[in-house]
């Protein structure tokens, strides 16, 4: 994505606005056409030789830009990473009941119930409305408390929950969805 300096281009709107004023806007444009080299504009014509200037100076800018971005694209090809040692790790981890996960995605039809995504009964995840990670012991689990979701639905999911209790009801959670996801 190209990032222009927005006080840049108001510079060259208002300088565009003062050669229309002049009657220079034809030069300026062929210049920035390429028609005109910057030695054929007359000397007198100082809006003209200005707005050029900036034109040029944009233009450096831009390539500038261009070349941090080829250096930055250099050096990661440059350098050397590493993964897939093994570490031995010894965690803690709440038991999932599967027998209810699969009931549910059964049920939801193997489909996102936010977006409406689905891949031959594969990749959705089902969203407990209450985390596990909210209960302090093992407890009993009802087909309510789960919705199926597609993971990026899935994670807004949790960032939502995370700041709004409100989005343990699956109708607020997945209106809530829709909305980011600018689904109707």
């Amino acid at each position: 994505m190209l990032n222009v300096n927005k006080e840049i281009v108001r510079q060259i709107k208002q300088e565009v606005k003062e050669s229309l004023e002049t009657g220079a806007y034809n030069k300026l444009i062929d210049y920035l056409n390429g028609k005109l080299d910057s030695d054929n504009i007359s000397k007198q014509d100082n809006k003209i030789d200005n707005s050029a200037t900036k034109k040029v100076n944009i233009e450096s800018e831009l390539n500038n830009s261009n070349e941090v971005q080829e250096n930055i694209k250099t050096n990661f090809n440059e350098k050397e990473f590493y993964e897939g040692q093994i570490i031995e790790r010894t965690i803690l981890q709440r038991e999932r009941n599967q027998e209810i996960v699969k009931l549910a995605k059964q049920r939801d039809n193997y489909t996102c119930q936010a977006c409406g995504f689905s891949y031959y009964e594969k990749i959705v995840q089902a969203h407990h409305l209450v985390p596990l990670s909210n209960q302090n012991e093992e407890y009993e689990i009802k087909i309510e408390d789960l919705i199926t979701l597609c993971p990026t639905c899935h994670s807004l999911a949790h960032i939502l929950l995370n700041d709004n209790e409100i989005y343990t009801n699956n109708i607020s959670l997945i209106t809530e969805l829709k909305k980011i996801r600018k689904i109707k």
